[in-house]
């Protein structure tokens, strides 16, 4: 199949980022100047404001790190997260998150956790992540994610208390999006997984989700590859250009729209967002009155695509669907329109933050496949197959 070119698509060029409404993480350095306790000294340090605990908890979910003086060192070290309160040294350097960014887990099941787990042998798990939660851990937190919950969970239905359990991240999705991903629980597998990545062996399906306006029902995406260069840096919004620069230094960027389909979905007034089930069946007549649909609904008519990453690069689709001119639902960043905001046809963004901030993009990774480096067996997952 040929690649796109932009003569061939229409622009929208109302895609305007938002991005002083991104969260980000917040941190503090202090330089030691007296031997004593992390604790004494940050409690010291704002004049006795925080308590003990406040610290303690602050040591326990990884949101401090220490790095000794070159004196004490002899050499150029970087800060290194601690969990245990302990005596350091005058001269070395904290590196800590007052105030850690902490996602709610208000929609997660916890109760029924299970049916978060699509598969698991003795080598890997592959979950359906909900929206609006990290796939593993962030430089301000170590415990607010989905893989330590999975491994809380595994602890307790083993009726094991072992803090050597270790799970491995081979690849992420972002907070806001939902769908499948792997969690290794064998650093072999981890290393084999890794290459299959690298190889470009693993396929991995996506569905976009794009909000039709009443005045662009005629506008949408083409099946077909899309391709873009992507600028690398370690911030967001990523920057993307449609041809590579004089010292070919970005990084391509390729997809392909496998189909678009119209679908209507129903909202029921006053849920969060993150609880939206997007890939939700058409409603029937029966569904009304019944779960979340005994709430007033909202219909909305969305392009969904379905899309297969080529390169995987951060934020690939999210910025090259926006830089088409189609960004996600919610994708705030990207310039995409909230849920909210297509909920309550309101366009007042004086209190966005607090009213708007999305948990969640419309965004899904709904399949899956590769084959076990291990074992050789072909697997296909679909979330749908659940």
């Amino acid at each position: 199949m040929s690649i796109i070119t932009k003569s061939q698509i229409i622009i929208n060029n109302s895609c305007k980022s938002l991005v002083k409404y991104i969260k980000v993480a917040n941190v503090s350095y202090l330089i030691v100047d007296r031997e004593d306790t992390i604790s004494n000294i940050l409690i010291n340090h704002y004049n006795n404001k925080p308590t003990k605990e406040y610290i303690n908890q602050l040591l326990e979910n990884g949101c401090i790190y220490h790095q000794d003086s070159i004196e004490v060192t002899k050499t150029k070290t970087i800060p290194k997260r601690v969990q245990i309160d302990k005596v350091i040294n005058k001269g070395s350097l904290l590196k800590y998150f007052f105030y850690p960014r902490v996602n709610s887990t208000d929609h997660i099941d916890f109760k029924n956790f299970n049916k978060y787990i699509i598969f698991e042998n003795q080598y890997f798990l592959v979950i359906d992540k909900p929206h609006g939660i990290n796939v593993g851990p962030i430089v301000d937190h170590l415990h607010n994610n989905f893989t330590s919950f999975v491994k809380d969970w595994l602890k307790k239905r083993n009726n094991n208390n072992d803090n050597n359990l270790i799970l491995y991240n081979p690849h992420n999705l972002d907070s806001p999006t939902r769908g499948l991903f792997v969690i290794a629980k064998d650093f072999n597998f981890l290393s084999k997984f890794n290459k299959l990545l690298s190889d470009k062996k693993v396929s991995k399906k996506y569905k976009a989700f794009i909000p039709i306006k009443e005045n662009e029902e005629n506008i949408e995406i083409k099946p077909g590859i899309y391709k873009h260069f992507m600028e690398i840096t370690n911030h967001s919004p990523k920057k993307l250009f449609d041809e590579q620069n004089q010292d070919n230094s970005l990084k391509e960027c390729l997809l392909k729209v496998l189909k678009v389909e119209r679908k209507e979905i129903y909202v029921p007034l006053g849920l969060k967002d993150v609880s939206i089930d997007l890939l939700q069946d058409d409603l029937q007549f029966d569904d009304i009155g019944k779960g979340d649909f005994r709430k007033q609904t909202k219909k909305l008519l969305f392009n969904v695509v379905e899309i297969q990453l080529i390169t995987g690069r951060t934020h690939q689709i999210r910025a090259q669907l926006s830089k088409l001119g189609f960004p996600l639902l919610s994708d705030i960043m990207y310039g995409g329109t909230s849920l909210n905001h297509l909920i309550t046809d309101d366009n007042d963004i004086k209190n966005f933050e607090s009213k708007y901030y999305p948990k969640m993009i419309g965004l899904v990774s709904f399949n899956l496949s590769f084959q076990c480096p291990i074992t050789n067996e072909n697997f296909n997952f679909n979330i749908s197959n659940k």
